[in-house]
């Protein structure tokens, strides 16, 4: 059974409302689900479902930090690949 979980909105948040009465049921929750997504709620649950210590987080963003350098390193030598040498 999972836990019912609390959201914490800032102050300028709302939760997502579909006014639906003129239109179908299935349209409604399509337009919901996708107001959802778009506003981030749902990586905010999914994010705080555990705790994750401090220690952890900066872990997670320093990896997070070091794949995101080692891919514009490598793109960048797969550009320097292909490029035509300049002196022919």
């Amino acid at each position: 059974m999972m836990k019912a979980m609390k959201l914490k909105l800032t102050k300028g948040q709302m939760m997502p409302k579909v006014h639906s009465k003129n239109i179908p049921f299935d349209r409604a929750l399509r337009i919901f689900r996708k107001k959802v997504d778009n506003s981030g709620i749902l990586q905010e649950v999914r994010k705080r479902e555990y705790y994750e210590k401090p220690a952890q987080r900066k872990q997670r963003l320093k990896n997070a930090a070091k794949r995101r350098q080692q891919k514009i390193v490598q793109d960048e030598k797969d550009r320097m690949s292909r490029r035509r040498p300049f002196w022919n």
